[in-house]
Order: C-alpha cells, then structure tokens, then sequence
C-alpha cells in the first residue's frame, strides 16, 4: 500500500465523520429547539394561570367581605367623601386593581402576542373591565394622584382610553 492510498482513505475517514458530526449536531439543535419550545409554553401557561389567579384574588376580596363590597362601591361615588381610613382602604384596593391590571397587559406585552386576535382580545379587556371601573367620578378622583406610582406608559394607557 502507498501513502497516497493511506491518505485517500484518511479523507474519506474524515469526511465521513465530519458528515456524522453535522448529523448530530442538527438532532441536538432539534432536539434542544423542542425543549425550548415546551418550555416557553409552559412559562405562557403559568403566565395566564398568575393573571387569572390576580383577578380572581381581587373579586374575591369584594365579594367575601361586604364592607369592602360597600366601601369599593362608595369609593366610585365620590372618593374624596370618604373618612381617612376608608380613603386609606379604598386606595389601596384602586392601587391592587391597576397593579393587577398593569401587570396583565405587561404579560401580554411581553409574550409574542401579536397576532390580531390577541390585540383585539386585549383592547376589548381594557375597554371593556379596565377603563369602566376607572371612569367612575371617585376612581377618577383617586387617580389625579393615585397615577404618579405607576409607569408611563399605564399612565399613557389609561389617560388616552379616559378621554
């Protein structure tokens, strides 16, 4: 045997392993592009669960107490009318209420929600549960100051959709 058929064999050796290597390498990118995929689904799945679970925690503080049922209804009335303690009260269920709403449309933000479905999903929930409970003379009232611990762009949000 000759060098040169040693070294013919030598290329075919390496070529064929450089061909096995790049099989290899695309099953592990498969592979690992399927775990990322399952877990972005996941994260999405507990990023719905946590919202739903906000609101649900919300509601359920008005419904299962009826004082708080009264003051959060009064406080829609007029929120300057209201004692210190009731305003303090009432406050903090208007600053929950826009965190919990603040922090869903961030998750929505965040995702790759973009599809025309989702946007009018999301505008309808503003319109439609947001700017309602905001649009209330003693909401308003709250808001004038209440706004200035949220971020621009809630603030944005909330001013555009109220005018």
């Amino acid at each position: 045997m000759n060098w040169e058929a040693i070294g013919a064999i030598g290329e075919i050796i390496g070529a064929i392993a450089v061909v096995a290597s790049l099989i290899y390498l695309s099953v592990q990118i498969r592979h690992n592009s399927r775990q990322v995929e399952q877990q972005t689904n996941a994260l999405n799945a507990e990023s719905i669960t946590a919202t739903e679970i906000a609101h649900s925690t919300f509601r359920q503080s008005i419904i299962n107490n009826p004082d708080v049922a009264s003051l959060w209804r009064r406080a829609h009335e007029s929120f300057n009318e209201l004692n210190a303690d009731e305003k303090m009260q009432a406050g903090t269920l208007f600053q929950e209420f826009c965190w919990t709403w603040h922090n869903t449309l961030l998750r929505f933000s965040s995702r790759d929600y973009t599809s025309e479905e989702t946007a009018q999903l999301t505008d309808n929930l503003i319109t439609n549960l947001l700017i309602p409970v905001l649009d209330k003379p003693g909401a308003r009232e709250w808001w004038e100051n209440g706004q200035r611990e949220y971020p621009p762009s809630f603030v944005e949000l909330v001013e555009s959709r109220l005018k």
